[in-house]
């Protein structure tokens, strides 16, 4: 029978800029766009909720981004040194140094450049030589590289392997057209450290997967403007909702995909943690940012489900509680 992945450490990591409703507003507004309030109603958004963003504030309210090439030299942080972040906090989690790990996956969709990969640069942030590769997807990168490591045999892996996802779509929206992309992106890096062999943290039970109607609402082009077609987005809800409910979860914490979780949570009787209105959805760190921050309460949780949309898949990842 082939051994489970144990997760020893998660970590997170995203700028301190806020992008305040009351900033979201002004912008539509100066745009001449009244539909987002409208969209905040609809989709149950808080009056509290803001979106992480490297981007300079003085910098957003005074252009809009509207010229998307001009973010690179406005942004506090990038994504390596996101990951380089979320990476150290997920390795003190599970009390080893850079030098244990022997294999970095990477993820980012919003490079600065393609060439080294972002696996690459934070290997080499933290002064290893070891294999890196990228495993990116807009939607759930940190449960693909998960997927993907779980189809390898343990035997031919490291003893640790880092996983990262790190991206700043803000840097990619054009703020002064007042579209809903700009209502829901937020800029985070997530880190996981995990194992077959170290029998300790979070074991990684089972990957199920369903196949879902694949519907094209989000374009994020490798320099270009994000596009999201909201429109499309509600149809992709529709279509998660009845998944979500295929079956009445009995674990002691549900992740729902955080890009819909807030219309999806009052579907479901589990207990669910989201940071969607304190971080915005960012890409493929979002539905390991509620773990890495429930770190610590997770050793009580004798089962955790974690639903991740992935374009035109559903991943539940099917974890049991065990932080040491």
């Amino acid at each position: 029978m082939k051994s489970c992945i144990n997760i020893l450490g998660i970590g997170h990591a995203f700028p301190e800029n806020l992008i305040s409703n009351e900033l979201f507003f002004d912008l539509a507004s100066s745009a001449g766009n009244s539909k987002e309030s409208e969209i905040f109603q609809e989709e149950r958004i808080s009056a509290e909720a803001a979106r992480r963003t490297v981007l300079d504030i003085d910098y957003l309210r005074n252009t809009g981004n509207r010229d998307t090439w001009q973010s690179v030299h406005n942004m506090s942080d990038t994504p390596t040194n996101l990951a380089e972040r979320a990476a150290r906090m997920a390795l003190e989690r599970a009390n080893l140094k850079p030098e244990d790990i022997g294999l970095v996956i990477g993820d980012c969709i919003t490079p600065l450049e393609t060439t080294p990969s972002e696996g690459q640069r934070l290997a080499g942030r933290l002064g290893l030589k070891v294999p890196s590769f990228d495993l990116s997807t807009p939607f759930g990168a940190l449960a693909l590289q998960l997927e993907a490591l779980n189809m390898i045999s343990p035997a031919k892996l490291p003893d640790y392997v880092l996983l990262v996802s790190a991206n700043t779509p803000t840097t990619r929206v054009n703020y002064s057209r007042g579209q809903a992309d700009a209502l829901y992106l937020g800029d985070a890096a997530a880190a996981v450290v995990c194992s077959y062999n170290q029998r300790a943290g979070i074991k990684l039970k089972e990957i199920a997967c369903w196949q879902i109607e694949r519907e094209e609402f989000f374009c994020a082009p490798l320099y270009g403007e994000i596009d999201f077609k909201y429109d499309v987005f509600k149809k992709v809800t529709n279509n998660l909702s009845s998944f979500i409910l295929k079956e009445d979860s009995s674990a002691d914490l549900v992740i729902l995909p955080e890009l819909f979780s807030l219309k999806l949570r009052p579907l479901i009787k589990a207990q669910t943690i989201t940071t969607f209105e304190k971080v915005g959805y960012s890409l493929g760190a979002a539905e390991f940012i509620p773990l890495s921050l429930s770190w610590q309460d997770l050793s009580s949780m004798r089962e955790i489900e974690v639903n991740v949309f992935s374009g035109d898949r559903l991943l539940k990842l099917k974890l049991e509680g065990k932080v040491v």
